[in-house]
C-alpha cells in the first residue's frame, strides 16, 4: 500500500498556514498508524516520484512475527526495480 495517502506537503505551505500542520500530519499517518497500533512489521521503500518530483513510498506490511518476510519482500522489490 502507499506509505502515505498523499504526497508530502511542502514545508513552505505549512509555514504559510500553520493551522494545516496537525490535520495534514494526521492524514499523512492514515496508512501507517494502524500498522503501528497493531504491532505489525512494516517497511517503507521508495517506489517513484510525483510529477513535482516528490518521493513516493511503498509500505510493505507483514504478519505478526513476519519481520524476515517483510525484509525479504523489500529487498526483492528493490532488487527488481533497481536501475541498471
Amino acid at each position: 500500500m502507499p506509505t502515505t495517502p498523499i504526497p508530502a506537503p511542502r514545508i513552505a505551505d505549512l509555514i504559510e498556514n500553520p493551522s494545516l500542520l496537525r490535520p495534514t500530519e494526521l492524514f499523512l499517518l492514515r496508512n501507517t498508524r494502524p500498522v503501528n497500533v497493531w504491532g505489525l512489521p512494516a517497511i517503507s521503500v521508495p517506489c517513484g516520484f510525483t510529477k513535482e518530483g516528490l518521493p513516493i513510498g511503498l509500505q510493505i506490511v507483514g504478519p505478526p512475527g513476519g519481520e524476515a518476510k517483510v525484509l525479504r519482500a523489500a529487498h526483492a522489490y528493490e532488487k527488481f526495480t533497481k536501475k541498471k
